[in-house]
């Protein structure tokens, strides 16, 4: 199962962004053990790098930041780690990994958001962590990480938006299951 969502910005109320991930939630348990659940789409959360244990267990080393510098700064402010702790704490509950930062890329094929979409007569610049952001994630229950062999960004994609498409490469086995009867 893929399920594709989109999280509130982290200016919205706390009450949207508790009442969307219920949503994801409910339907996250209406799927578990089915068979691979894949949860992708825009999060709006800026994961920077793993502070703790558990965001370790999460969030893998491969991010756009190299440190936790990025978490204390004035603008990274309490609108922006809530949303970075719901999305941690629905990965935690749910036993799931954040497979784009599973894999060593350049910074541009990790960067899933450009700041400043239009620019005046530029369709593209250089990707910088002043300039862009990782806020897409597709996530996966630890049972079937595996079956992820390369995930990164498309940052040249001809399309109008201001995210970049996540693409992944999945391996996965097929068998056939006979009635029982």
């Amino acid at each position: 199962t893929i399920v594709s969502t989109y999280m509130p910005q982290s200016d919205r109320p706390s009450e949207e962004k508790g009442k969307a991930y219920e949503l994801l939630q409910k339907l996250t348990d209406n799927k578990k053990n089915k068979g691979p659940l894949y949860v992708t789409g825009d999060f709006n959360a800026r994961l920077i790098y793993p502070t703790t244990e558990t965001d370790r267990e999460i969030i893998g080393k491969h991010t756009m930041h190299n440190n936790d510098d990025a978490l204390t700064r004035k603008e990274f402010g309490e609108s922006m780690r809530e949303n970075r702790d719901l999305l941690i704490e629905y990965c935690h509950t749910n036993e799931m990994k954040v497979m784009n930062t599973m894999f060593r890329k350049p910074i541009h094929k990790l960067a899933t958001y450009r700041k400043r979409k239009e620019i005046e007569g530029v369709d593209y610049e250089d990707i910088q962590i002043e300039t862009h952001e990782q806020l897409d994630y597709t996530l996966a229950t630890r049972r079937w990480k595996n079956n992820f062999k390369n995930m990164e960004t498309d940052t040249k994609a001809n399309i109008n938006t201001d995210h970049y498409p996540i693409i992944a490469t999945l391996r996965g086995r097929l068998t056939k299951t006979t009635p029982k009867g």
